[in-house]
């Protein structure tokens, strides 16, 4: 799309194939966050950062492993990173506009089996879910690291969206 730049922001095993994963997102060219306030980019830590296969990803944003200033770290994923070590998601967000005013509802990860600490909750709802008035996308399917072996689904909770 024109006006959008692609970054990446996550790196990951998908659960079927075994292979690494790469996870995109795409920001308005020359803004440096959202023109509306509220989100502030993403970035990815694993447990463990050593070698040339570093799954590290800072925020395109801030050129780190942060926020802007004003703006929450919120969790949102759990994934097995390459090489195969666990890693936090995490997106930024302002909390400036009420739910009401916000294109941008959270997102969520849902594991199909394991232990229940590769379930990430919507940071709105506390659930598996998308607040009322959003609409859920799947974003990525990933291996979560605790889950022994089974996969997990990322969502991202959107409204005012439209599709083509």
């Amino acid at each position: 799309m024109s006006g959008y730049s692609s970054h990446n922001v996550g790196r990951s095993i998908a659960p079927e194939s075994g292979c690494g994963e790469t996870t995109y997102a795409c920001f308005l060219t020359g803004f440096s966050v959202d023109p509306l306030g509220s989100f502030g980019g993403m970035y990815e830590k694993a447990d463990v950062s050593k070698g040339k296969d570093n799954p590290n990803r800072v925020n395109p944003l801030t050129g780190g492993f942060d926020c802007p200033n004003g703006y929450r770290t919120i969790r949102y994923g759990r994934v097995l990173g390459t090489p195969k070590e666990g890693a936090n998601q995490y997106y930024c967000e302002s909390g400036k506009l009420s739910l009401s005013q916000n294109p941008f509802g959270g997102f969520y990860q849902i594991t199909d089996g394991g232990k229940s600490e590769d379930h990430i909750p919507n940071f709105y709802t506390q659930t598996g879910s998308c607040p009322t008035g959003f609409r859920q996308f799947r974003i990525a399917r990933q291996k979560a690291p605790e889950a022994g072996g089974y996969g997990a689904s990322q969502y991202i909770c959107l409204k005012n969206v439209m599709m083509s």
